[in-house]
């Protein structure tokens, strides 16, 4: 039973996992592979999954004994459920839970079944609404999720979790101004606390509503002054507005009120940067590896901050730190692949624009290797690779490696806290 159940979940994994992350589908993938093979043959199963490097094979090993013992008691429980549903189809409360089993190993549409007929046999039910709505939410299908997450606000005003699932999912929807909407009816049920100011504040801002956001901001800051987050937010709308001394001025606070904290540091690193004064900007991006020197991020930034003071050996130095801790990250790799072209080592480049192209098809990789390809005189190689990347269907987005999308989460306090499964 448990290997079929993996066997029929290993379908839906992908196209559920890959809207939000492609490398975690494929580590998802490969963990439920390796669960059902060793059931049935009770043997490792990194050594027999082909294309994968050494790193990848390191990282899928330690995570076998995540598989082990987090996915096979989802499927043993899956099990038994479908076991007591075949003899009791309408249970609400199995049917509940094996909708949430199903999203936690990210088959939202089975999710989504089981909720729907969950909310059949007890309609309005809010949990199962809220559930439903982060299902519909990962797959992208916002119009779902944020109907079915408003739904359980205005059934239930008091649940904990509708609210701020409602808001986050229209922020992923970049419905900033519905999130902002949202913001201040629950302040004006909850009163304005910074935390919903600050957040407020963020839906603003996406908005491309400064003033109004920097008024949250300064909201916020009258009632805790201390209030980091709100430093942090006011200077992220500063920077956007280009005005890089009020955005130092800010994330400067926000390193002496946290002056341990890894990603204050590498905020006003980029603040520096954006503002020219690369000096700074590297010295505060070594500050942040020397808090911790796993954080691949800050490497990236360094050795973007080296590259455009042309210092290109140190800035390759630092793009082999930050691909060494984050190799899935195509961004580190496909911007190592333009210094070297620059530095007029072809063949590497060529290389790490395969290697991206190869994983997540991007636009500017293609461009880079259609440029090699040029350059080592392969003039059919450079043109297949120049039409590719017009084709609509290729990523094409051109990384600033300064921007917060590039970040990890960040690690400040105080935010909205959006209940897990």
């Amino acid at each position: 039973m448990i290997v079929s159940a993996v066997a029929a979940l290993i379908a839906a994994v992908p196209q559920a996992a890959v809207q939000h992350d492609a490398s975690m589908a494929q580590e998802v993938q490969l963990c439920l592979h390796a669960s059902a093979y060793e059931i049935e043959h009770a043997c490792s199963p990194v050594a027999h999954v082909e294309g994968l490097t050494t790193n990848e094979r390191r990282q899928i090993s330690v995570r076998l004994s995540w598989s082990r013992m987090g996915l096979l008691g989802y499927f043993k429980r899956i099990d038994a459920l479908d076991d007591s549903l075949s003899r009791k189809p309408d249970d609400y409360e199995m049917l509940f839970e094996r909708g949430r089993l199903f999203a936690s190993v990210y088959a939202y549409d089975r999710a989504i079944a089981d909720f729907t007929e969950a909310l059949r046999l007890k309609p309005g039910a809010t949990q199962a609404l809220v559930d439903r709505g982060l299902s519909y939410v990962e797959l992208n299908q916002f119009d779902e999720g944020i109907r079915d997450l408003r739904d359980a606000v205005q059934r239930a005003p008091g649940d904990p979790t509708a609210a701020p699932n409602l808001i986050s999912a229209e922020m992923l929807a970049h419905r900033y101004d519905g999130a902002a909407d949202d913001l201040s009816a629950l302040m004006q049920a909850k009163g304005a606390t910074p935390q919903l100011l600050c957040k407020r504040a963020e839906a603003r801002e996406s908005a491309g509503r400064f003033d109004d956001a920097l008024a949250d901001v300064a909201r916020a800051l009258s009632i805790d002054p201390k209030f980091a987050n709100a430093l942090v937010v006011q200077g992220d709308i500063y920077l956007k507005m280009g005005k890089f001394d009020q955005a130092i001025a800010a994330h400067t606070q926000v390193t002496i009120l946290m002056p341990d904290d890894l990603l204050a540091r590498d905020l006003l690193g980029t603040d520096y940067a954006y503002a020219g004064r690369l000096d700074d900007a590297v010295t505060e991006f070594r500050k942040a590896i020397d808090i911790s020197s796993q954080y691949a991020v800050a490497y990236y930034h360094l050795a973007a901050a080296y590259e455009a003071q042309g210092k290109l050996d140190d800035a390759a130095n630092a793009f082999d730190d930050a691909i060494s801790r984050g190799p899935q990250n195509y961004s580190f790799r496909e911007a190592r692949g333009f210094l070297e072209l620059r530095l007029r080592q072809n063949q590497l480049a060529l290389e790490d624009f395969n290697t991206v192209i190869k994983a997540a098809g991007r636009a500017r990789s293609l461009l880079g290797r259609a440029m090699v390809e040029a350059r080592l005189g392969n003039a059919t190689a450079a043109d297949a690779a120049a039409a590719k990347r017009l084709d609509p269907n290729v990523e094409s987005n051109v990384p600033d490696p300064f921007t917060r999308t590039n970040m990890t989460e960040t690690t400040f306090s105080n935010q909205i806290q959006i209940a897990p499964y």
